[in-house]
């Protein structure tokens, strides 16, 4: 393995190469949008499996960069090369004393799937139960998270890498680099399917592998094969007699169980995770899950009832208290460009709306006031995306909005009985209909109060007292600044016009006091406008 220093230089050089030359010639010419994520996917391919992981992350951060590089980076999901079966076996040998060949019969050199991470051959146990081998790549962690490292040094010398970018790209990558020590120790990924094998033992639609913890360490991972057809096979899906819709529909209601029943989801649901087998949806590939902690569960519920009924004010609530602020907040200011995003997206229904936009716009209005949304919001937030692009591309008539409102009904976490409920609606009928017989009464009380100039109106302004203040100080300065020119201008007129030495000397005696004064009534002005 290449020293740092060695693995720096070419590092720069290859960006060099791709057009991000401003670490040599600060007159390079702008690359386009377009150029650059396009010469930033070449540049990743070209440095090898730790940057194509890095690029295929980056690809999923649709919170954070443009619709243009998501789009180019995606290409780099079919990229990642395979390795010698024989580095394979040795790795697998290291880890269990034994090689694949002596553990299990008719093992496959050739791969069945290739991974920036690891990669799958297939094999057999003793009795002939088909299983999958899944083998990290040699030294793969050394060099990823040394990768990573170098490309956060090298972010900060070509700040040109990344345009129309939302955020810090050295904060994305250091969410990368911890995202990244999760998905190397394949033991958290044993858990994490026993996990969500629990959850779903009871579901009748959802299927997972079968795992063998004695062939399970951070760098080797075995369980059962399932052949099945994953969802970038609608034709194959479709000729073996399922129905799209009704697997879209299974896709979406199972995710909301997870999110919103289990508070634990896969988080990487894209068409390659998920197969269809005998009627069943099977999740595999469990290195990116997601956990929503009983507090933030709660704050999602809100989140819901606040769109749903259309409470600005409720959904700003929401958001200020789940995102970490990084200074003063004009709440006027916010819940206007909250409605306004509310109307653009919403209105329209649920199913309709572009949500990958949606969010970027989220995003871009919260770094706008300074907030910063949880990890867990931003993983969910790029996790239901995929969804809905999994579901729309499966089922593209389906009305998701009739999907919800069955789940909220079935549902005892989102309970929509206080708002439906005899006693509710017995409550909110008496408060409407007390309000209806009181209104002609208010009426009369408000006219005859304006009559008699009784009406007066509290007006509330923030920050009213510091903007009486500044006010006052102008007004002060204007009235100073007037004074000292009339004493200005007469001690001039007395000294032109006076028939004595006597006169002369003292118009020109208040004259420079006058020009004293309105020097240092310059300065206080200017040093007050600095602090």
């Amino acid at each position: 393995m290449a020293t740092n220093a060695e693995r720096l230089r070419e590092i720069i050089n290859v960006f060099a190469s791709y057009g991000f030359s401003e670490l040599y010639r600060r007159n390079f010419k702008k690359q386009t949008v377009e150029e650059s994520a396009k010469n930033l996917r070449l540049a990743f391919e070209e440095l090898g499996p730790s940057f194509i992981k890095i690029g295929q992350t980056l690809a999923t951060r649709n919170d954070i960069l443009s619709e243009t590089y998501i789009n180019e980076l995606q290409k780099l999901q079919n990229s990642s090369p395979s390795f010698p079966f024989a580095e394979a076996d040795q790795v697998f040998t290291n880890e269990f004393g034994q090689s694949m060949k002596t553990a299990f019969k008719n093992v496959v050199e050739k791969p069945v799937a290739t991974g920036s991470i690891a990669q799958v051959h297939y094999a057999e146990l003793e009795d002939g139960t088909p299983v999958v081998i899944k083998v990290q790549r040699p030294h793969i962690q050394a060099k990823l998270i040394r990768d990573i490292d170098l490309f956060i040094r090298v972010i900060n010398r070509i700040p040109a890498v990344f345009t129309e970018i939302i955020t810090d790209p050295v904060l994305i990558l250091q969410d990368i680099r911890k995202q990244s020590l999760i998905e190397l120790n394949f033991i958290l990924e044993a858990q994490a399917l026993l996990k969500f094998k629990q959850y779903h033992q009871e579901r009748t639609t959802i299927k997972t592998p079968d795992i063998y913890l004695h062939y399970v360490s951070e760098k080797v991972l075995v369980q059962s094969y399932i052949e099945g057809y994953d969802l970038t096979q609608l034709e194959a899906i479709r000729e073996a007699g399922y129905d799209l819709d009704e697997i879209a529909e299974t896709i979406v209601m199972t995710f909301l169980y997870q999110v919103f029943t289990d508070g634990y989801y896969h988080a990487d649901p894209h068409p390659g995770n998920i197969l269809v087998d005998n009627g069943k949806l099977v999740y595999i590939d469990f290195g990116i899950m997601g956990e929503i902690p009983t507090m933030f569960q709660n704050m999602l519920m809100g989140l819901l009832e606040a769109l749903v009924l259309q409470d600005i004010d409720q959904l700003m609530q929401i958001i200020l208290i789940v995102c970490e602020a990084h200074g003063d907040i004009n709440e006027v200011d916010f819940h206007r460009d909250l409605k306004l995003l509310y109307n653009r997206y919403l209105t329209s229904g649920f199913w309709k709306m572009d949500l990958n936009n949606m969010f970027r716009d989220l995003m871009k209005i919260a770094l706008t006031y300074k907030l910063t949304f949880p990890h867990e919001f931003v993983q969910l937030a790029k996790t239901v995306v995929i969804v809905q692009g999994i579901a729309q591309n499966l089922s593209p008539e389906m009305d998701f909005m009739k999907l919800f409102e069955w789940y909220i009904t079935h549902n005892d976490k989102i309970s929509v009985e206080k708002y439906f409920n005899r006693e509710t609606l017995l409550r909110q009928g008496g408060r409407t209909i007390r309000a209806a017989l009181h209104f002609p009464m208010k009426l009369d009380q408000l006219l005859d109060n304006l009559n008699n100039e009784r009406l007066g109106i509290n007006l509330q302004v923030p920050k009213v007292d510091s903007y009486i203040r500044e006010l006052n100080q102008m007004l002060n300065r204007l009235v100073i600044g007037i004074l000292l020119a009339s004493i200005i201008i007469s001690s001039g007129l007395i000294a032109s016009s006076a028939t004595s030495e006597r006169l002369v000397n003292i118009g020109i005696l208040f004259f420079t006091i006058g020009i004293i004064m309105a020097g240092y009534l310059l300065y206080s002005f200017v040093r007050s406008r600095h602090k």
